[in-house]
């Protein structure tokens, strides 16, 4: 079985406390080191609060958005570095530097490593170049730890009685999608309606949940897989999810 994971940016972001941050990455490889040993992984970081900042800072000095969007690249590859650190902490076997050819990322999973992912593609998000690789190496699933709990049956920062939905379909995300994602450079709902296409076209699952909650993506990927959907911690994104269970 093979896990695409993408990690929101905003877990690395200096604003969060360098303590803190750095307790994220040491736990988070902790997680990965157990999953390692049952499945094959591949990690893309993103750049977060910071990327979207300089993006913004850019496209006003008159930079043009996809010229500036590869500023969100550049702080996704230092972010990776420093999960890459905490990779080689926990005793992954990874990748030796981040990577950005998708085939060179897929030789490092055929040989049992795990391969960090960036993007220097213009105008595409870092969960754009998740989905896409999760697609190019017809990955089981696709785990977002995002900045969110999961998908809100409305905006949770207008509306408090929003709850998270355990599953939902990649159409229904797509129509939230459509309402609240711009699609410039540095946007920030959940995930980008390119990677949602791109999931979905491909049949591969999709689940969001909080990244300070590394330690239910075990107990999440198990509740996938014995198809327990009502005790995810976060939601689940999919329009077969037999096909996770069986996987």
């Amino acid at each position: 079985m093979l896990l695409v994971l993408k990690v929101s940016g905003v877990a690395f972001d200096p604003g969060a406390g360098e303590e803190e941050s750095d307790n994220f990455i040491a736990n988070l490889a902790t997680v990965m080191a157990r999953l390692h040993c049952n499945y094959r992984l591949a990690i893309t970081i993103g750049g977060g609060t910071q990327a979207r900042a300089l993006i913004a800072r850019a496209m006003t000095l008159g930079l043009d958005p996809v010229r500036s969007s590869k500023l969100g690249a550049d702080i996704g590859l230092i972010n990776g570095r420093l999960m890459h650190a905490g990779l080689i902490g926990a005793g992954v076997t990874c990748a030796e530097e981040p990577i950005m050819e998708f085939e060179e990322a897929a030789a490092a999973v055929r040989l049992g490593r795990v391969p960090i992912l960036y993007g220097y593609w213009p105008g595409l998000t870092s969960d754009s170049v998740a989905a896409l690789f999760a697609s190019y190496m017809k990955a089981d699933l696709m785990v977002k730890l995002s900045q969110v709990s999961g998908v809100f049956t409305d905006d949770p920062r207008t509306d408090p009685h929003a709850t998270v939905v355990n599953v939902t379909s990649p159409a229904d995300l797509l129509s939230l999608a459509q309402r609240y994602d711009s699609r410039a450079p540095g946007a920030s709902f959940v995930i980008d309606m390119v990677a949602i296409k791109t999931l979905a076209v491909a049949r591969i699952s999709l689940l969001i949940q909080h990244w300070g909650a590394v330690e239910s993506i075990e107990q999440n990927i198990s509740a996938i897989k014995d198809a327990n959907y009502g005790l995810i911690d976060g939601t689940l994104v999919s329009s077969d999810q037999s096909r996770v269970a069986r996987d």
